[in-house]
């Protein structure tokens, strides 16, 4: 992975210098390190370089921020990775990205062919870790293209990973059951904006702001079931006509139900937040999220608790990406939002412009 904002380190290793230090020394540095450090670390001498590869599947355990995937700005088929710590691009040699649509889910990425085939595979395993599906193929329709996914478990340390996904234009449901390898849609009938794996169970939100949720495991005459209604539109939630999207996001433990604004253009103005209790079916609108930020787009979202560690993430904030591929934007309408005062900052600096065919991509951290 190359970083492209500034020039490689330039140690050079002679008899007794840097390359001869031994491994378990470098790998002793190399699990201390920050992975934009580590980065860098590695492009030290090919020694280092095989150590960091040979480590690399541990280090998905230990990255503690959020990784934003983008295309290259200057060659267009090299997708890379933003560091937000840094603000600096760097080049990852991802093959299985290349001409295809990406989403992510727990810090695994799902690829969709132009032929409807879908991949599962994490980022940091260099290929070593992959699921294959088969295409999304419902009866009496074409390959449906996928615009959302969220895993009940990581497919690395649970053989029994659930997938449930969103479709992009019709958004509809369907279900991945690991023991059947099939697809089942579910509540066909019914016009969905975002969905999530919560403690246990698979959660949906409509667009008028309505929550259902549906079993891992569809048993019965009838799997395509239409869900059981966990909570109903609360009132003062965002009007349909000024209603970019809703979002679900573990928070606390708890079920944050985000609800976000456009104005002219559908380019993003606020966002809503509110507290759901499942149990009492009772939503609290809330207007500050403390030291925990939430990351928003084509990922399953999520939230992290903000420390001084976390260099480059501010806490109270809302990262969001553009995710309506179907309006043309692709990555223009993305930003930070900040609950205290509402104002909107850049995500990104001046020198990445947005590319309409790639949209940009959260890889969520400590999860894989």
């Amino acid at each position: 992975m190359e970083r492209t904002d500034q020039k490689k380190p330039c140690f050079h290793g002679t008899a007794g210098g840097w390359s001869d230090l031994p491994s378990p020394l470098i790998e002793l540095i190399a699990y201390r390190l920050p992975l934009d450090d580590l980065i860098d670390f590695s492009e030290t001498c090919s020694h280092w370089r095989n150590v960091v590869v040979r480590l690399q599947g541990g280090f998905q355990r230990r990255i503690s921020l959020p990784w934003l995937m983008i295309a290259n700005p200057t060659r267009p088929n090299s997708p890379g990775f933003f560091s937000l710590r840094r603000q600096s691009f760097y080049e990852f040699p991802l093959r299985e990205v290349r001409r295809k649509r990406c989403l992510s889910s727990r810090g695994w990425i799902m690829t969709i062919g132009g032929n409807g085939n879908v991949r599962l595979f994490n980022p940091l395993s260099r290929g070593r870790a992959r699921v294959k599906l088969s295409a999304l193929k419902p009866d009496g329709y074409v390959n449906v293209d996928i615009g959302k996914f969220a895993l009940s478990a990581c497919p690395l340390s649970s053989a029994e990973s659930d997938i449930m996904v969103l479709g992009d234009i019709d958004r509809r449901l369907a279900l991945w059951n690991y023991q059947d390898r099939a697809w089942t849609m579910v509540s066909p009938h019914r016009i969905y904006m975002d969905l999530i794996y919560h403690k246990g169970r698979f959660l949906a939100v409509d667009a008028t702001g309505t929550i259902r949720a549906f079993p891992v495991k569809l048993d019965g005459p009838n799997p395509a079931t239409d869900g059981r209604v966990v909570a109903w539109r609360p009132p003062g939630l965002v009007k349909l006509e000024h209603l970019k999207k809703h979002y679900l996001v573990e928070c606390w433990g708890s079920l944050l139900v985000l609800s976000q604004e456009w104005r002219q253009g559908f380019v993003t103005s606020g966002f809503q937040a509110f507290l759901l209790d499942l149990e009492a079916s009772t939503w609290t609108k809330i207007n500050s999220l403390g030291d925990r930020s939430l990351f928003l787009g084509l990922n399953s979202s999520f939230s992290m608790e903000v420390s001084d560690r976390h260099g480059g993430i501010e806490p109270d904030c809302i990262y969001f990406t553009d995710d309506c591929t179907y309006n043309g934007t692709g990555g223009k309408d993305m930003g930070i939002y900040h609950m205290a005062d509402g104002r909107i900052d850049p995500l990104l600096f001046d020198a990445m412009p947005h590319r309409p065919d790639s949209t940009p991509l959260w890889i969520e951290p400590n999860a894989g």
